[in-house]
Order: C-alpha cells, then sequence, then structure tokens
C-alpha cells in the first residue's frame, strides 16, 4: 500500500520478460502488494497485458455458462423454474466462486477491491448514489404513482427478491468491476485517460449480455435502452472502484437499484428508459471525474 493509503500499482510482467527476470525460481514478488506470485499468477498477469479484451471476453464467457450450467442443474433437480430465488442463487454462487479463486491465484484481491471494504468518501458516494438513483430510477421508468407503490412493493418481495438482488449485485461486482476491470487496467492504465478507457471497456461488456432479455420477448428498442442504461451505470461503477479501490459500495448501488426497479410489477417503455439514461448521466460525468483529476490517486496533481 502506497505512502498515501491507495493501493501500489499491480505488477505486470512486461512483453518480453523472461523467467529467468524473476526473483526465484518458483514465485515472484509484486510490488503491488509485497507478497508471492505464483508462476500460474504471472501467466495471468501476461495474458492480461497483453490480451486483455480477449482475455476479459473470455472470462465473461467462462462465468456466464459456469453460471448458467449451475442454475440449471439445480432447477432440474429441485423442479424450480430457473428464474427463482433456489437456482439465481445457485447460478451466482456458483460465478463467484469462480471469480474469487481466480483473484485469489492471481494474488489480485486487494489489487480488485475485494479485500478493501472503503473508506468513508467511497461510502458517501456510494449512499448518496443509491439515495438518488433508486427513485429516480422509479420515478423516471414508472412516475410518481410507482414511487407511492414501492414501500408496499418492497414489503411483499421480501425476503426472496432481496436476497436475489443482493447476489446478484455482488457477483456482477465481483466479475465486472473486479475481475475484469482489473484485467483491462492491466493493460491501459488505472488512472487518468487509461483508467477511464478501461472503465468504458468494462462496462460494455457489463451492458452487451442484457441483449439475452430479447430472447424473452422483449421489445428491441427497449432491449437496446436498457444495455445503453447498463453501459453507462457499469462506466461510473468502475470509475468508482478505480478512484477508491473497492467494489463495496457499488455493490450496495447496484442491488438496491436493481431492487426497487424489479419490485415493482409494472411494466415501462421505452420512454421510461430514455428518462432513466438521462437521470443516470450525471452519474457518468462525476465517474468521469473522479478518475481523471488532477490529483486522483496514483496521478500526479497538476498537468
Amino acid at each position: 500500500m502506497a505512502a498515501d493509503g491507495s493501493l501500489g500499482p499491480m505488477h505486470v510482467i512486461q512483453a518480453g520478460e523472461s523467467a529467468g527476470d524473476r526473483p526465484s525460481a518458483g514465485k515472484r514478488t509484486d510490488p503491488g502488494h509485497r507478497s508471492p506470485v505464483s508462476p500460474r499468477a504471472a501467466r495471468l498477469q501476461r495474458w492480461s497485458a497483453r490480451f486483455p479484451i480477449p482475455l476479459a471476453i473470455a472470462l465473461l464467457a467462462l462465468w456466464m455458462t459456469a453460471s448458467g450450467i449451475a442454475g440449471g442443474i439445480w432447477a432440474t433437480f429441485s423442479g424450480h423454474p430457473i428464474v427463482d430465488a433456489g437456482p439465481q442463487l445457485v447460478a451466482r454462487l456458483t460465478g463467484s466462486v469462480l471469480v474469487l479463486a481466480l483473484l485469489w491465484r492471481a494474488g489480485w484481491l486487494r489489487d480488485a477491491g475485494v479485500a478493501a471494504p472503503g473508506d468513508r468518501r467511497a461510502w458517501r458516494l456510494g449512499l448518496l448514489a443509491t439515495a438518488y438513483l433508486a427513485p429516480a430510477y422509479v420515478v423516471a421508468m414508472f412516475g410518481v404513482d410507482g414511487l407511492r407503490a414501492l414501500p408496499d412493493a418492497l414489503a411483499a418481495s421480501f425476503p426472496e427478491l432481496w436476497v436475489i438482488q443482493a447476489s446478484v449485485g455482488f457477483a456482477e461486482e465481483l466479475l465486472f468491476r473486479g475481475l475484469l476491470l482489473l484485467v483491462l487496467a492491466a493493460a491501459w492504465g488505472r488512472t487518468g485517460r487509461g483508467g477511464l478507457t478501461a472503465a468504458v471497456g468494462a462496462g460494455v461488456l457489463f451492458g452487451l449480455p442484457h441483449l439475452v432479455v430479447v430472447v424473452g420477448g422483449i421489445d428491441p428498442v427497449i432491449a437496446t435502452l436498457n444495455v445503453v442504461a447498463a453501459i453507462i451505470s457499469g462506466i461510473w461503477y468502475g470509475a468508482a472502484v478505480l478512484a477508491f479501490r473497492t467494489i463495496w459500495p457499488l455493490v450496495v448501488v447496484h442491488a438496491a437499484t436493481n431492487l426497487a426497479v424489479l419490485a415493482l410489477p409494472m411494466a415501462a417503455d421505452a420512454a421510461g428508459y430514455l428518462r432513466l439514461i438521462l437521470a443516470e448521466l450525471p452519474w457518468l460525468i462525476i465517474g468521469a471525474w473522479l478518475v481523471v483529476r488532477p490529483g486522483a490517486r496514483g496521478q500526479p496533481a497538476g498537468p
């Protein structure tokens, strides 16, 4: 950890660096957290530096496949639909265990923001975002009537939907803002323009899987707007993780906003999704500023 309290830079083996350059034959030291890094972890770091996009896509595909298979198996043997709480929890738990194992093997748990709970500034931002975005999403999509109906809807959906959305918030932040963001940032940088590029890349990877709702018969226009909204959320979530080096406040924001919208038995139209996107735009600006502002963590102040 650096003297200012921020995480030091993750060490990535550079192209052309050979095994003979390592300080020991078995494990090497990662100056980012002063702990030994195994040859397997060093290999993953090299892949991140050289092939960030293909590696991120492959990891996303692996996560989706493993989660889907686990949830499908549980649904088959339990006799419950795959959208029920049981299969959903099994799917998210499987994906989370997979990502945690990869982060642990690579020595990236702290760099990915999993081992760091976050400071007061991170939690102030997270709680402020939750207090603004949860009701803003509801009003944008369902109007003031949706906001009036929200307390009863939240009570009626407890505990099943609450547990599902808590697991979704954790699993998806762990993957997209933990593992995949770190893979991209290892190649493009963790602060300034490179960090913002990594946040955009992770946001796009987060948004595109939302197109699967088209398979369920959702209007393609609404599905596309949903993807755009998810990309915007993903970008500023990623920027906040790069700025504060923790995923935990974003787990709360993600779970709470999902819960507020999904608890209501209402359907939004395209105009509702457009209003939702407009409600998110200030947070996109805030996220970009957190990463590129002078004096951001790991970035020198001034030009």
